[in-house]
C-alpha cells in the first residue's frame, strides 16, 4: 500500500520526488526576534510522501534561541485531508484529522523538526491543501513579552497516481526507439499493393477509436468495402504527422478519414497546446490535397474525463478544437464529420449507452459514426 511515509530533509527533497517548496511568510528583522519555516519559498506539493521542515527560532541579535516554546497549528484550506502523524523532534507525536495543534520547544541547536505524514485514502481523489502555522512569544532580557512572532507555510498534496500498466509501459519504451511506431503497419502497407482500377480506396488514419472499428463487423463496419483501418492505440496527431507518408500516402487512396486529437488533450506524449493539435491537423490535410488524396476531418468524440489521466477537463477543450476542425476543413475544401453533436451528452461527454469508460465507444457508438462517415465518404467521392 502506498503511503505518505517518504521523510524528507531538505537537501534530499528533489530525490524523493517533492515539487516546489514551501510557502514562507515570517517577521524578519523584528525587534524581539524571527521565526522562520525551511525550506524558504512559494510552495510545496507532495504525492504519495510525508513533507519534512524545520523551524528555527532567533533571538534580537539573531542567535538561535535553545528551549524557546512553540506553537504548531496545521489547519485545512480545503478539502478533507486526515492526518496519519505530526511527529516534531524533539518532542512528541500527535495524529488524527485536522485541525491539528501541538506543542514544541526548540533543541540545543534552537530548532525544531517536524514531519507531516497524511493518510494516503484521503488524498486519493482531489486536489488538497493544508496551512502550517509557527509561533513563538519571546521574552525580553528583562522578562518583559514581546510581539508574538509567526511564519507560515501552504502545503498542496496531489492524488496519488496509478501505477504504470503493462500497455503504458511498453508504449514509452517503443517512443525511444520507434516514436511514430512506423513498424505497425510497414509490412502490411508493403504487401496491400496498388488499388485496383476503380477502386475508392479509404483509409482511415487515427488512434485506438480507430483502431477498435471492426470493419469487417456487419452492422457497424464495412464489410466488402475497400476502407483500410491505420489506428494505432493511444497515438497523438505528432506521431500521426511522421507515419501519415507511408501509412497513408503511400497507398494512393482516394480518401483518406482523419480522426485525432482526443489523446493529444490527454497528454500522452506529453502536453500540447491546441495550436499544435491544429498545426498537425492541417499538415496531414496539406500533405493528402498535394497528392489529389481528399480528405474528411472528423470532429473529436466527446470525453468528460480521461480513465488514464483524470482531472484534465477535456470537454471544453474538445468543443474549441472541434470549431476548428469544422472551420478549417470549410476553408480549405475539405468535408466535415461531426460525430461530436451526435454523441455527446448532458456533460458533453460520451453516455454509458455509447462508451464503456467514456472514450472509447462500444458497437452502439461505432453505429452511431458509421452513417455520418459513409456520408462523408460519398461527398468526398463527389
Amino acid at each position: 500500500m502506498n503511503r505518505f511515509l517518504c521523510r524528507v530533509a531538505f537537501l534530499l527533497m528533489a530525490g524523493c520526488g517533492l515539487l516546489g517548496s514551501f510557502a514562507f511568510a515570517a517577521h524578519k528583522n523584528h525587534p524581539g526576534g524571527e521565526i522562520t519555516l525551511s525550506p524558504r519559498s512559494s510552495s510545496i506539493a507532495i504525492r504519495a510522501q510525508a513533507a519534512y521542515f524545520e523551524i528555527t527560532v532567533k533571538d534580537s541579535k539573531g542567535l538561535l534561541v535553545p528551549n524557546q516554546e512553540v506553537n504548531i497549528s496545521l489547519q485545512p484550506a480545503n478539502g478533507g485531508l486526515i492526518l496519519k502523524q505530526l511527529a516534531i523532534s524533539p518532542g512528541t507525536a500527535t495524529g488524527g484529522t485536522t485541525p491539528t495543534e501541538a506543542k514544541a520547544a526548540t533543541d540545543a541547536s534552537g530548532v525544531v523538526g517536524v514531519t507531516i505524514e497524511i493518510d494516503p485514502t484521503t488524498a486519493a481523489s482531489s486536489q488538497n491543501i493544508l496551512k502550517l502555522t509557527a509561533s513563538a512569544a519571546l521574552k525580553s532580557r528583562h522578562g518583559m513579552s514581546l510581539p508574538v512572532l509567526t511564519a507560515t507555510a501552504q502545503l498542496t498534496v496531489l492524488p496519488q497516481e496509478a501505477p504504470l500498466s503493462d500497455w503504458t509501459r511498453e508504449q514509452n519504451a517503443r517512443m525511444l526507439v520507434d516514436f511514430p511506431w512506423l513498424a505497425r503497419f510497414k509490412e502490411a502497407d508493403l504487401r496491400l499493393g496498388a488499388p485496383a482500377a476503380g477502386e475508392n480506396r479509404v483509409v482511415f488514419m487515427g488512434d485506438s477509436i480507430t483502431e477498435g472499428w471492426h470493419f469487417d463487423a456487419p452492422e457497424w463496419g464495412f464489410p466488402g468495402k475497400p476502407y483500410i483501418n491505420r489506428g494505432i492505440s493511444g497515438q497523438t496527431t505528432p506521431q500521426m504527422l511522421v507515419r501519415f507518408r507511408q501509412d497513408v500516402i503511400a497507398l494512393q487512396p482516394k480518401v483518406v478519414v482523419i480522426l485525432a486529437g482526443i489523446n493529444d488533450i490527454a497528454g500522452n506524449t506529453g502536453p500540447m497546446t491546441l495550436e499544435e493539435t491544429e498545426d498537425n491537423l492541417a499538415s496531414m490535410a496539406e500533405l493528402a490535397a498535394a497528392h489529389k488524396i481528399r480528405v474528411v476531418m472528423c470532429s473529436v468524440l466527446p470525453a468528460f474525463d480521461f480513465p488514464w489521466h483524470p482531472g484534465l477537463a477535456p470537454a471544453p477543450k474538445v468543443l474549441t478544437l472541434n470549431a476548428w476542425i469544422k472551420a478549417y476543413a470549410a476553408e480549405h475544401g475539405h468535408v466535415y464529420v461531426d460525430y461530436h453533436t451526435a454523441m455527446k451528452d448532458s456533460r458533453e461527454g460520451l453516455p454509458a449507452s455509447l462508451s464503456g469508460d467514456g472514450v472509447h465507444p462500444l458497437p452502439a457508438g461505432y453505429a452511431v459514426m458509421k452513417p455520418l462517415v459513409e456520408a462523408g465518404i460519398e461527398k468526398a467521392l463527389e
